[in-house]
């Protein structure tokens, strides 16, 4: 846990990396995510190769491909799934490749992170219908005061170039490749102050350098998905 202090602890103790960056995605007001579900999904198995990589399951090999230890075992479901698909697959695959490949797995998982954060009392989740018949759900945050914790860790790790744990820079990272900076900033000026500070920030910083070329994938496989679909919408306007 790289958060300080006892008041602190009491609200973000409680959170995976996971259900961190979920609720920094949460509208403060509107029962909305500031991030569309492409960006949202690939964070999401994103971040379960980061924390793999955080507990060793695997080194990144010959052209940084993916090497899972025989002997890495894990509890966690989501962690265990992802192991498998790994371990039955013929092929070796960079991080970014492998986000890519299991993103549309991971919006079963941000249901099971939602429904657990509710759990916690951090969000609240209604079920609705469109004309009574196509179902959907609104999330809305009830814990604004652990996010507001959240950001302000984020942000005096940032801006006072102070960072003691993987985990923000996990979740910076995140941030960074989302383009989600307006979350830190108090101002127009600490927003650009921000994005100025942010890339210089993730790639000097000396904790957790092991993880850092992870981080660099997860973002590549983000903004690899975002060019795909921009020039899906390209093509399909044109022919239109």
């Amino acid at each position: 846990m790289f958060v300080k202090g006892i008041a602190l602890k009491k609200g973000i103790m409680q959170l995976n990396t996971t259900e961190k960056f979920l609720l920094l995605t949460r509208h403060p007001r509107k029962g909305r995510a500031l991030i569309s579900d492409m960006h949202m999904h690939h964070v999401i198995m994103g971040i379960q190769f980061l924390e793999l990589s955080a507990m060793e399951a695997f080194t990144l090999g010959e052209k940084d491909r993916v090497q899972l230890n025989d002997d890495f075992e894990t509890t966690d479901p989501v962690l265990t799934e992802v192991v498998a698909q790994i371990r039955k697959s013929r092929r070796n695959r960079k991080v970014r490749d492998w986000i890519v490949k299991l993103s549309g797995k991971a919006a079963r998982h941000k249901r099971t992170f939602l429904e657990k954060m509710e759990q916690k009392g951090l969000i609240r989740i209604e079920k609705k219908k469109i004309l009574g018949l196509i179902p959907y759900r609104k999330v809305y945050l009830e814990d604004h005061k652990t996010r507001d914790e959240l950001i302000y860790v984020l942000r005096s790790a940032l801006l006072e170039n102070k960072a003691e744990h993987r985990e923000i820079l996990i979740i910076l990272g995140m941030i960074d490749a989302c383009k989600m900076q307006k979350v830190l900033g108090r101002s127009k000026q600490e927003v650009k102050e921000i994005k100025k500070k942010l890339q210089p920030f993730l790639k000097e910083n000396p904790v957790a350098s092991d993880v850092k070329k992870s981080i660099e994938q997860v973002q590549a496989a983000i903004m690899a998905s975002i060019a795909a679909s921009t020039a899906a919408v390209s093509v399909t306007t044109s022919g239109s």
